[in-house]
């Protein structure tokens, strides 16, 4: 397999219901400021609201269970189904704040929705989109020239410009969008203790969602 755009993982808020101490980072979502005005999405569904869980737990110090109880409070029982409902949430006001992937949310601001996109100032991860040829299809040739057309510049530069996505290719230009600090996502800590956290997750949470 081989990746073809890449995804940071991002903060939102509204716009008109949030005109002064807007979130900066993961560290935000600890505010009790937020409780109940948060927008996050289960993370036993949702594979990006996986991925925000962990980079929460792993860029902020202290005691992982202290903070993942800390965040869990705060979510005050609202977990939502996938990262497009965030979008929904904290568009028409139900929640203020919300975590979810760049590409949706440039994608709502472009559609005139009043929603702020925030780059963690901590740092985030940057998820990798992925294609693959399988093993022994029917018309190998094909699969690779389909792979070839996903990372060509003219397409990758239409991720960027059209499609709200980075390109993974370093002769693309997507000098519109600004350059996220990155944090070194630890991705063996994230799978070999999946099943653990989300185990506790689901302690914590009661298995609700709203």
């Amino acid at each position: 397999w081989t990746p073809f755009s890449s995804l940071p993982v991002v903060l939102i808020y509204n716009t008109k219901l949030v005109r002064q101490n807007a979130p900066t980072g993961w560290n935000s979502l600890l505010d009790r400021a937020w409780q109940g005005r948060i927008a996050f999405a289960d993370p036993t569904a949702s594979g990006s609201g996986y991925t925000a869980l962990c980079t929460l737990l792993q860029v902020l110090p202290g005691d992982r269970e202290q903070t993942l109880r800390t965040f869990v409070d705060n979510l005050n029982d609202r977990v939502l189904e996938d990262s497009g409902s965030v979008i929904t949430a904290v568009a028409d006001g139900s929640c203020y704040i919300g975590v979810t992937l760049e590409e949706t949310a440039r994608k709502a601001v472009y559609d005139g929705l009043d929603l702020a996109v925030v780059y963690p100032e901590e740092g985030t991860c940057i998820l990798p989109d992925g294609a693959a040829v399988i093993q022994g299809c029917a018309h190998p040739e094909n699969a690779q020239k389909f792979i070839d057309f996903l990372l060509a510049p003219e397409t990758q530069q239409r991720l960027v410009t059209d499609f709200f996505r980075r390109s993974i290719r370093s002769d693309v230009s997507d000098s519109l969008l600004p350059a996220p600090p990155v944090l070194n996502y630890d991705l063996v800590q994230a799978e070999t203790q999946r099943q653990t956290l989300l185990d506790r997750w689901q302690e914590l949470t009661g298995e609700g969602i709203s």
